[in-house]
């Protein structure tokens, strides 16, 4: 179930492991180990807002304009996230 960001099958090609460069594999295996364990809906927000705050801290090398890209490229992803996250605990 750890398997970087993305599910498994064809749509894993898809999701990237980087944000402009900066590694963020660690931030979404964290987020799937949180997921597997969730029981929730608040469980699956919190996974989320995890998954955002260790992106956060992932992006933060670089130059000030990589910082900020990167950081707007987590909120999208965050974003995606949330909504995967609703649609999945709304069943």
């Amino acid at each position: 179930m750890l398997n970087q960001c993305g599910p498994d099958g064809p749509l894993n090609l898809l999701i990237p492991n980087h944000l402009m460069g900066a590694d963020i594999s660690e931030s979404c295996d964290i987020h799937d180990f949180m997921y597997i364990k969730a029981e929730s809906k608040s469980d699956f927000r919190d996974a989320d807002r995890v998954f955002l705050d260790n992106m956060m801290t992932q992006v933060e090398n670089g130059s000030k304009f990589s910082r900020f890209g990167r950081k707007m490229l987590a909120c999208l992803y965050y974003g995606a996230v949330r909504a995967y996250s609703w649609i999945r605990s709304s069943k």
